[in-house]
C-alpha cells in the first residue's frame, strides 16, 4: 500500500476562458489562501491553508444614498486619526455625502455630481485636507476637484485647476500629494501641480510633460520619494528638484513598452485609480506594448515585476472590465483585490506576502458590482455599490466567517493527481490534516476521475473528530482531482491531505 501527503498550497490554474465550465477545471482556491510559518530556530517552514474571514455590517450611511465610490484612511484627522471615510451618492439628485466609518457625515453634501471618484488626504499648514475628485454628468464629463479643510466645508478648487482652464483638461487617476504640492495627471499626458503649500492655487505654468512616449495619461502614483506617471505604453519617474518656475519636478527615469491599462467610466478615460499601494511598493494592471498582454505588475526597485501567472493574465486579457479596487487585510496578510467578476462570479485576489492567487466569492446574495476599501491597524472597512449605504468591516479581533450574516463556501480543488503512475489505483483512504473544530459541522470531500466532467457525491468529514478520515467507497482511478468544501460559520485551517492507494498491475 502506498501513501502520499499533498500540501494544500499552490496557485490557481485556468485552461480556458470561454465559459464558466472552463473555470470549473484545474486547480483553484476559493475563499481561502495559505500562509507560511517558519520556525526561527530550526529554519523549517510549514504551510497552512486558511479560510478567509467574512465581513459584517458595521455602520449605515445616510438615508437615500448609495455607497461604493471611493474610500481612504484619514490619517491626519484631529479626531480619531486613521478613521476610514467613504463617498456616497444620492443618484436621484447627484448630491454626494462623505462619511466616516461610523456613518457620520464629514461636512455638508457636495452637490450635483454622478459620483466621487477618489478621496485623498494632504496636510496644509498643519491642517488635514481631504481632496475629492468629482465626476459631473454628460457624455464626456471633465472631473473636478473639491477640498475639505478639517473643521471647514467642502469647497470647489476653481483657480486654474485643469478642469477650469479655457480648454478644460480631463484629469485621470488619483492626485498625489508630496512636499507640499498636489499633483494630478491630465489625459493629455501633462502632470499639473498646485502652488507650494496650497491646494486652491494653481499656476498656468505649473506642469511638466510626460512625453518620452506618445502616450495619453493614465494616472500618477507616489513611489518612495518619486512620482511615477503612467501611460498605456510607458512609465516615467519624476523627483522634486525645487525648480523656481514651472513644475518642481524633473524626470529621472523612463521605462518603455510597459505601461498601464487605462480604466474606463461612461466610455472615456477617467478617474478610477489605476494602482494599489501596499507597503513600499505599488501594483498596477500593466500592458506590454509589444505583445499587447495584460498582466499584474508591481514595482521592484525601479523595474516592473510581473506577478500574474499565464492563466491569470489570460483572464485579464479577455476583458477590459478588471480594475484594482484596493487591498484587504485578512488573517494578517495583505491581499490586492479586483472589482470585476470572472466567468464563475468570483473575484481574483493576490496575496502580497505569499504570491498566491485565489478567488474571492461572496456569500451574500447581491452581486458585488464595485468595492472600495481601506484598512487601518489591521481592520479593513469597505462599501459595496450593490447594497445601499452599508459600511462593512473585516476585523481581526472578532473574526466572523459569514458575509453580512450569510454563509459562504470555501472550496479547494486540486489538479488531477496520478501519484507518479498512470496505472489504475484503488483509493483506500483519504485523511485531512487539519485543525479540530468545536463548532459542529462537516467538510465535504468529492472527486473527479474524468477530467472535471463530473464529481462524485461529496462524502462528509466531521471536523470535531481528531482523525478526519474517509476509508470506504473511494473507488478506482488513474488521475483524480479532489474537491474540499466548507460552508460552516467557523474557521478552517489545514496543512495537507493524505491519500492511501494500491496500484494495480497492468
Amino acid at each position: 500500500m502506498a501513501k502520499q501527503r499533498i500540501p494544500l498550497v499552490g496557485g490557481t490554474l485556468r485552461r480556458g476562458l470561454s465559459n464558466a465550465t472552463n473555470y470549473a477545471q484545474d486547480q483553484s482556491f476559493y475563499n481561502c489562501f495559505y500562509e507560511i510559518s517558519k520556525n526561527p530556530g530550526s529554519g523549517q517552514a510549514a504551510s497552512y491553508l486558511n479560510k478567509r474571514q467574512g465581513f459584517s455590517t458595521f455602520a449605515i450611511g445616510p438615508s437615500g444614498y448609495v455607497g461604493g465610490y471611493a474610500a481612504t484612511s484619514w490619517l491626519g484627522a484631529a479626531t480619531n486619526p486613521g478613521k476610514v471615510i467613504f463617498a456616497f451618492c444620492k443618484t436621484a439628485t447627484g448630491d454626494n455625502a462623505i462619511c466616516d466609518y461610523a456613518g457620520t457625515q464629514v461636512g455638508i453634501d457636495i452637490p450635483g455630481y454622478i459620483a466621487c471618484m477618489s478621496l485623498t488626504e494632504t496636510m496644509i499648514s498643519g491642517v488635514s485636507n481631504l481632496i475629492a475628485i468629482m465626476l459631473p454628468s454628460g457624455a464626456t464629463p471633465v472631473p473636478e476637484a473639491w477640498y475639505f479643510a478639517e473643521g471647514g466645508a467642502w469647497t470647489k478648487i476653481a483657480s486654474n485647476f485643469p478642469s477650469n482652464l479655457g480648454t478644460p483638461i480631463r484629469v485621470v487617476g488619483e492626485p498625489v500629494h508630496m512636499d507640499g504640492y498636489m499633483f494630478i495627471m491630465g489625459h493629455n499626458g501633462r502632470i499639473y501641480n498646485s502652488d507650494l503649500n496650497s491646494v486652491t492655487t494653481w499656476s498656468t505654468t505649473g506642469y511638466i510633460e510626460a512625453q518620452q512616449s506618445p502616450d495619453v495619461g493614465c494616472g500618477l502614483v507616489k513611489y518612495k520619494n518619486m512620482i511615477v506617471a503612467l501611460g498605456p505604453g510607458s512609465m516615467e519617474f519624476f523627483q522634486n528638484s525645487g525648480n523656481a518656475t514651472g513644475s518642481p519636478l524633473t524626470r529621472v527615469q523612463y521605462i518603455s513598452n510597459i505601461g498601464c491599462v487605462p480604466t474606463y467610466f461612461v466610455g472615456i478615460y477617467q478617474q478610477y485609480a489605476p494602482t494599489v499601494t501596499v507597503g513600499d511598493t505599488f501594483y498596477w494592471l500593466g500592458m506590454d506594448a509589444r505583445s499587447g498582454g495584460v498582466k499584474l505588475y508591481r514595482m521592484n526597485g525601479m523595474q516592473p515585476e510581473e506577478v500574474s501567472t499565464p492563466s491569470i493574465s489570460r483572464m485579464f486579457g479577455a476583458s477590459i472590465n478588471f480594475k484594482l479596487w484596493g487591498s484587504l487585510n485578512l488573517h494578517g496578510l495583505t491581499h490586492v483585490m479586483f472589482s470585476s467578476q470572472s466567468q464563475d462570479g468570483s473575484y481574483p485576489a493576490y496575496c502580497h506576502e505569499t504570491g498566491q492567487w485565489w478567488f474571492f466569492k461572496p456569500g451574500e446574495s447581491d452581486a458585488i458590482t464595485r468595492f472600495h476599501a481601506s484598512s487601518y491597524i489591521g481592520a479593513s472597512y469597505l462599501t459595496n455599490a450593490s447594497r445601499n449605504r452599508y459600511i462593512a468591516t473585516v476585523y481581526p479581533g472578532t473574526p466572523v466567517y459569514q458575509d453580512n450574516s450569510t454563509n459562504f463556501t470555501m472550496t479547494v480543488q486540486t489538479q488531477p493527481l496520478d501519484h507518479g503512475t498512470d496505472n489504475l489505483k484503488e483509493c483506500t483512504a483519504f485523511r485531512l490534516i487539519a485543525d479540530t473544530q468545536t463548532t459542529a459541522g462537516n467538510v465535504g470531500v468529492a472527486y473527479s476521475d474524468n477530467d472535471y466532467s463530473s464529481f462524485s457525491t461529496a462524502k462528509n468529514i466531521d471536523m470535531t473528530l481528531q482523525q478526519k478520515k474517509l476509508d470506504a467507497g473511494l473507488g478506482w482511478f488513474r488521475r483524480r482531482s479532489w474537491k474540499i468544501t466548507e460552508t460552516v460559520n467557523r474557521p478552517f485551517r489545514a496543512q495537507a491531505f493524505e491519500v492511501e492507494f494500491e496500484v494495480a498491475e497492468e
